[in-house]
This record gives C-alpha cells, sequence and structure tokens, in this order.
C-alpha cells in the first residue's frame, strides 16, 4: 500500500490560474498533502477559493503584465521557500515559457522551454509540427494580410473555421475559440 510522503518534505505547489484545469490540479495535488498556493488573473475564476488551497495570490495578467507577473512568482518564493510550479493555461503558460530561466533560478517549473511551448500554443507552429511528423491536419492557409484572406476566401471550402493564431487571446476578449464561416463574406468578417 503506498503511504503519502512527509509533509515536511513536501514542496509548496504553486497553481497559475485557477479555472477547469487550475481547479483539477488543485484538488489532485490537495487530496495528496501538497499544500497549494493558488495565484489567478481572473476573478471569475473558482479554483482559488478550493479547499485545498493554503494561500491565493491575485496577479497581474501574465501576458499583459507579464514583468510584473513574473515577479510576483518570483517573490513567491521568499515567503514559501522553492515550489513547483504549474502553468494551467495557455496564458501562464507563456509567461513562464517565456522566462523559464529567470524563474527556475527560484522554482522547480513544470514546463518546457519556449520552443516547446510555441509550437503548442502558436498556430503555425503547430501546424508545421504536425506537418513534420507525417500528422494528418485539415487544409489551413494562414493569410499574412486582407489581401490574402480575400483571395483565399474566394477559392476556400465552406463551411470552414476561421481560428486566431493564439485563440487563448482571441477567446479572453470574444468568449469563443473560433469562428464558422458558411461563404466568404462570413470568412472576411471573421477575419476582421
Amino acid at each position: 500500500m503506498a503511504t503519502k510522503p512527509d509533509s515536511q518534505h513536501i514542496l509548496p505547489a504553486v497553481v497559475l490560474s485557477t479555472h477547469n484545469t487550475g481547479l483539477a490540479v488543485i484538488r489532485a495535488l490537495g487530496k495528496n498533502g501538497v499544500p497549494v498556493i493558488a495565484v489567478y488573473y481572473e476573478n471569475h475564476d473558482m479554483g482559488y477559493v478550493s479547499k485545498y488551497v493554503k494561500h491565493k495570490v491575485a496577479a497581474p495578467h501574465p501576458e499583459q503584465a507579464q514583468e510584473e507577473f513574473i515577479k510576483l512568482l518570483i517573490g513567491l518564493s521568499t515567503e514559501h521557500g522553492r515550489c513547483v510550479v504549474f502553468p494551467c493555461d495557455d496564458g501562464t503558460l507563456a509567461a513562464v515559457g517565456n522566462n523559464l530561466q529567470a524563474l527556475s533560478a527560484h522554482h522547480l517549473v513544470a514546463c518546457p522551454d519556449w520552443d516547446v511551448v510555441r509550437a503548442a500554443i502558436d498556430k503555425p507552429y503547430t501546424y508545421q509540427l504536425a506537418e513534420s511528423l507525417g500528422i494528418p491536419l485539415p487544409k489551413t492557409a494562414i493569410p499574412k494580410d486582407q489581401q490574402e484572406a480575400e483571395a483565399y476566401s474566394k477559392n476556400a471550402y465552406f463551411p470552414c473555421l476561421v481560428k486566431p493564431r493564439q485563440s487563448h487571446i482571441y477567446f479572453e476578449k470574444f468568449r469563443k475559440k473560433m469562428v464558422k464561416a458558411f461563404d466568404a463574406d462570413m470568412l472576411m468578417e471573421a477575419y476582421h
């Protein structure tokens, strides 16, 4: 029978973003006796009020105020010592991935290098990686400007999906990840 590790030897966990994924991470860690520090930047998140959270910290937006966000994370080491940092959404993953070296001097960080993060978050890199590995993907156009988008819209197969390059940023503004276009006019409206 497995036993829980001695609580004196468990590093605290810093969970970044406490929405759906963050809440699941908080619960999993908390149920196993890991002290959890919840760092949230959206007031509608629910994980930071979980019974498993020992400390909750309101943070600036990780992409809109990345430097302040990283300083806050580094500052947590002063009060809580070395922690294990878990980015739990694309915004925190991007900020942490971009600052991995600075954060790693103070914490253990559950995040790969920026090149790996970028391949997962930034769609042109994701598609390029999939293609290089022989993984099938839908026909994809990545217009550089309005003129290219208009040219594509004249020959596109409809319906099609118009997705932003980084869906988490688009989602924050429009509360959806993509638009289904049924014709060229809808495609261009979504592009704009």
